[in-house]
């Protein structure tokens, strides 16, 4: 279960609020992608993989990321 507050560290969220509520699905949304797009070894903490899915094709995501984890998604169902 993901918390329903999250704050963002520094080196994945450079400026302004590092605060969501993962109950909000665009705030999800924003979460998700800055973890994906910035962090590494924070993947493992914020991002559960049965939301990553729901979210998966709503996301504006680099081609590097959507390589990566488009693949291990798929294979996961």
């Amino acid at each position: 279960m993901t918390p329903s507050r999250v704050v963002l560290p520094s080196h994945i969220r450079w400026s302004g609020d590092p605060v969501y509520d993962q109950r909000d699905r665009r705030d999800r949304k924003l979460v998700y992608q800055q973890v994906l797009a910035e962090g590494s070894d924070d993947v493992r903490y914020f991002i559960d993989v049965a939301a990553l899915a729901d979210l998966w094709y709503e996301m504006p995501l680099p081609a590097s990321v959507r390589d990566v984890w488009g693949p291990w998604l798929r294979e996961r169902g």
